[in-house]
């Protein structure tokens, strides 16, 4: 439950280690390491996508159990900086990662291909959740649905509705993730570039409802003792980190997309031109043989 209190915590009484957060995260680290160990002895492993999920893994650390978590429960603008680093930064670094080889690696054969049999069914499942539209259906509606006053002060007072609502935040930034990098090839990278920038804007009228409401919009944090900073202050602070951090986080993916691209319509007119010119020469070569 979110309360009040005399103010943010300090950088070493802040930490907490819950079972139900702390035991995931280790699991979690765990398996993929053993995975990657397991990898690596027969072919080397691609150590980018490990140090990929390496910060991920280190950013939910952060996001979850660090002084952050502690002082969300009594700033808004934390609790923010909680969901954006969920979001923008734990999300997309973990699909980048594509962990579930790795995860594999690290079950036994026998195991190992009982899980792919299990992955063959549930693959059609995943395919549909992170069919690009579909996925940013998700994860819009959860952005607009958990920003709601309603559901929102509920989480605030239901530490089980409040990890739903993480959950809610992180699965659907999954599944937005893997959708736009992996489900669109790069020739329709400019499809994923509007899901994107249109997720860019929701993001950014969210935190613009929130900076210029003229009071606050959820009961939890409508009363603080956090010195010299009033509540609707914080719901304007909340509300900025959320429109231009958290729109600007967008804003690099759709450049990353745009780079990307760019440089797979560089790389096809290359081939066309070499396909071209190599016609030109067969046919030269075959005149001048006539």
């Amino acid at each position: 439950m979110i309360t009040a209190h005399p103010g943010p915590p300090s950088l070493h009484s802040g930490w907490s280690f819950p079972p139900s957060i702390v035991l995931p995260l280790l699991a979690l680290g765990m398996w993929y390491g053993a995975g990657i160990m397991k990898m690596n002895r027969v072919s080397p492993a691609r150590w980018r996508r490990a140090a990929a999920f390496a910060a991920g893994w280190l950013t939910l650390v952060a996001a979850l159990l660090s002084p952050l978590h502690a002082a969300g429960e009594a700033l808004l603008s934390a609790h923010m900086v909680q969901h954006m680093l969920l979001i923008l930064v734990a999300a997309p670094l973990l699909v980048a990662s594509r962990p579930l080889v790795p995860s594999l690696w690290a079950v036994p054969p026998g195991v190992r291909r009982r899980s792919a049999a299990w992955a063959e069914i549930a693959q059609p499942v995943w395919r549909a959740l992170t069919v690009p539209a579909v996925a940013f259906a998700l994860h819009n509606a959860a952005l607009l649905f958990w920003h709601l006053p309603g559901p929102y002060n509920r989480a605030a007072s239901s530490e089980t509705v409040h990890a739903i609502q993480h959950l809610c935040f992180f699965g659907t930034a999954v599944l937005f993730w893997w959708g736009v990098a992996y489900r669109f090839g790069s020739r329709q990278a400019g499809s994923a570039l509007v899901y994107v920038a249109l997720t860019s804007v929701i993001t950014g009228a969210i935190g613009m409802v929130l900076t210029f409401a003229p009071r606050p919009l959820y009961s939890p944090y409508s009363v603080s003792d956090v010195p010299g900073f009033s509540p609707l202050e914080d719901q304007q602070l909340a509300g900025l980190i959320m429109w231009i951090p958290g729109g600007l986080g967008y804003l690099f993916a759709a450049l990353a997309l745009a780079a990307r691209w760019l440089i797979e319509s560089d790389r096809r007119a290359s081939r066309r031109e070499s396909a071209a010119a190599s016609w030109l020469r067969s046919g030269l070569s075959r005149t001048l043989k006539s």
